[in-house]
């Protein structure tokens, strides 16, 4: 048994496929979401917050993050809805009222 300090290995495309299903979670609070590249370690996407700027996320095994961030001590999400209600305050208010609308229907 040799040991080693890579990160366990994923299928090519498995950073691509959890972020595609991550955006494709959050359609009700982003304006757009794109995965824009891929590799075996870490994917990204170009989403477009309903505020109207774009920002950049990237996924690795270190999670969600804002590329593009001059911050050395960039914030980490361990999910993509974690990262957008930290960022984008249309995106926590649409998100409660989604919450609050299916709170509502079990209600009824």
């Amino acid at each position: 048994m040799s040991s080693s300090s890579k990160s366990p290995q994923h299928p090519d495309n498995f950073y691509r496929t959890e972020l595609e299903q991550a955006l494709s979670e959050q359609v009700f609070g982003v304006a757009r979401g794109d995965v824009i590249r891929s590799t075996p370690e870490d994917a990204a996407a170009l989403i477009t917050l309903l505020e109207g700027p774009d920002i950049e996320v990237g996924l690795s095994s270190a999670g969600y993050t804002i590329s593009g961030r001059g911050d050395v001590r960039q914030a980490k999400y361990e999910t993509l809805d974690d990262l957008l209600v930290a960022t984008s305050p249309l995106y926590a208010a649409k998100r409660m009222e989604v919450l609050f609308a299916k709170l509502q229907e079990i209600a009824q």
